[in-house]
């Protein structure tokens, strides 16, 4: 399992650990949980409108895919597919938060098998990172009052 610091020495550029960096302590400053695994994180919290954490965020180090066609940073949700599928207002909210990056044209569609999904790559995302932090921050405060 990853920690904070294990995964930040994955990453190659001082840009691409700034910009990790400063999501992982938006996520923290918003209340999120941090769900470090084998190959990445996810950055999530709780919502009344569905009994588990709600992922919005996933990291993985350049070297390493993800599952469900996630890479890099991805910003998305990943329970389109859940049997039973999330509520009507949980599911627009989530269609709204993934929609934001559609017309950013430095993201990647890697939505698929139940996730929606736009990936960005560090160095990228470091070019970005106050735009990228105060959208992760709002899903993740809304989230929460949902």
């Amino acid at each position: 399992m990853h920690t904070r610091e294990s995964f930040l020495k994955e990453l190659t550029s001082a840009k691409a650990r700034d910009a990790a960096a400063r999501l992982l302590d938006v996520a923290q400053e918003s209340g999120a949980s941090i769900g470090w695994g084998s190959s990445g994180l996810s950055i999530r919290t709780r919502c009344s409108l569905w009994p588990y954490p709600v992922s919005v965020a996933w990291l993985f180090p350049p070297s390493k895919l993800g599952f469900l066609n996630l890479k890099l940073i991805s910003f998305g949700a990943a329970i389109f597919g859940y049997d039973p599928p999330p509520g009507e207002k949980l599911r627009l909210f989530l269609e709204q938060w993934v929609g934001q990056f559609s017309t950013d044209d430095y993201c990647e569609d890697v939505s698929g098998l139940g996730a929606k999904a736009w990936s960005v790559d560090y160095d990228v995302a470091a070019q970005h990172i106050d735009l990228l932090g105060d959208r992760l921050s709002k899903v993740l405060l809304e989230l929460k009052s949902l």
